[in-house]
């Protein structure tokens, strides 16, 4: 009994590091998922097998104690499912979505570019910052749905001016025309464009249109 328990702290401490170093580097993988749900089983049982095979009585305590803990770890393993699945789907909105954003005639995401952040309905991809031209996407996804994109192209300051052009695509419910806005944003002024002025803006700019 004692190298149960001892081999279940083990094991428990290993898979909390794996987990915490995982979760860091935001690893989406359904083997790790897998193996979260089979370590959870493994615990459980040996919780359960110590506790049916305790020589003394159990107290009020150490049913707590383990009761508490498994409803903990079951918590965990409920949020990593969770966010298991709520990533998988936004995901389907990333790189492997290009192709229908190329038809669309909007801002496909560079083959470099990296997730710098995630919400239930927003993922922001970004490229290197600070450059000229395209930096920034946030996606807006909600219930697996892509409901918008909005794309930031950073510009050179003219007389110590910032300069951006946004791109914002509104994707329609059920019959409705997809939406394409352009605006042109030089300090503190904000104004839409057509596209055929940005075209000539990121053509005088000598930046490659990536839509």
């Amino acid at each position: 009994m004692k190298k149960l328990r001892i081999f279940l702290g083990c094991f428990g401490a290993l898979i909390a590091i794996a987990w915490i170093y995982l979760d860091i580097i935001e690893l989406q993988s359904v083997y790790w998922l897998a193996v979260e749900l089979i370590s959870f089983f493994v615990i459980v049982v040996g919780f359960l097998f110590i506790a049916l095979n305790k020589k003394e009585n159990n107290t009020l305590f150490d049913i707590f104690k383990i009761c508490f803990s498994l409803l903990f770890l079951g918590y965990l393993v409920h949020l990593d499912v969770v966010k298991y699945k709520r990533n998988a789907c936004q995901d389907k909105f990333g790189r492997e979505f290009n192709e229908r954003r190329r038809s669309l005639g909007i801002p496909e995401i560079p083959a470099n570019w990296q997730v710098n952040y995630r919400s239930d309905r927003v993922v922001s991809w970004m490229g290197k910052n600070g450059i000229n031209g395209h930096e920034r996407k946030y996606i807006y996804v909600d219930s697996c749905i892509i409901n918008s994109e909005w794309d930031r192209y950073h510009l050179k300051a003219i007389h110590s001016i910032s300069r951006d052009m946004t791109i914002t695509t509104t994707y329609a419910k059920g019959k409705g025309m997809d939406s394409i806005f352009y605006r042109y944003e030089t300090g503190s002024d904000s104004r839409l464009i057509t596209r055929k002025q940005a075209d000539s803006i990121f053509d005088s700019e000598k930046i490659k249109k990536d839509y």
